[in-house]
């Protein structure tokens, strides 16, 4: 679909067409309207997207928060509206709803849009707030654990030492999700690596550390 590897936060920004771009104003802001309900479809609760001669079928997967755009056509001029008869073709073949392909690449796109999310907006703020007090530590909340940060000027640079740790109950981050985390905290550094050590303590087992360092 043209999605790059770090989603925009808003949403399926990367496509560019007219339905989706339809699809993504109109179901936001009501994922399921009443008025627009579409009785043949048996399956699971479907509902018309329609704009001119396009005709869309949605569907609100309520226990992943998310609408998906399960099939569009458009109506050729002066021919009846038979787009949905084409939908529920799809349904009775069982190829109108997502697949477990479909839902682990949902999972890849959200993980993105975090990972944007630290890169973007709680990196460069936690890291200005470091550098404007220096040996300070600051902390953020970033979901299912915090990252603590304290930054030191270092031959004219940044000498950053960043610790996460994993919330209460929390499952213990695997290597590749801390080293990504601490990567889009970071941002651009000319070292970056992990250590046993935080700010000169240890860290515990459930605890990890990294140092970056930042030359100008």
């Amino acid at each position: 679909m043209g999605l790059d590897s770090w989603p925009d936060p808003e949403g399926v920004n990367g496509v560019s067409h007219d339905a989706v771009r339809k699809f993504r104003d109109r179901r936001r802001s009501d994922p399921e309207p009443s008025n627009a309900y579409i009785n043949d479809i048996k399956t699971k609760p479907c509902f018309r997207l329609k704009d001119g001669r396009l005709r869309g079928c949605s569907w609100f997967d309520k226990d992943k928060g998310v609408v998906y755009l399960l099939a569009v056509a458009y109506r050729e001029a002066s021919s009846r509206d038979d787009a949905y008869e084409d939908f529920l073709a799809l349904e009775r073949s069982g190829r109108l709803f997502p697949t477990r392909e479909d839902e682990e690449e949902l999972m890849v796109w959200r993980a993105g849009r975090w990972l944007r999310q630290l890169r973007d907006k709680v990196g460069p703020d936690l890291r200005a707030k470091a550098e404007g007090q220096p040996g300070t530590p600051f902390s953020r909340d970033i979901g299912h654990c915090d990252c603590v940060l304290v930054a030191d000027t270092y031959e004219g640079g940044w000498l950053y030492q960043l610790r996460i740790e994993r919330h209460e109950h929390a499952e213990p981050l695997g290597d590749r999700q801390a080293a990504e985390i601490a990567a889009a905290v970071l941002g651009n550094v000319d070292v970056l690596e992990e250590s046993g050590m935080w700010y000169g303590r240890g860290v515990p087992w459930d605890c990890r550390a990294f140092a970056a360092l930042r030359l100008n």
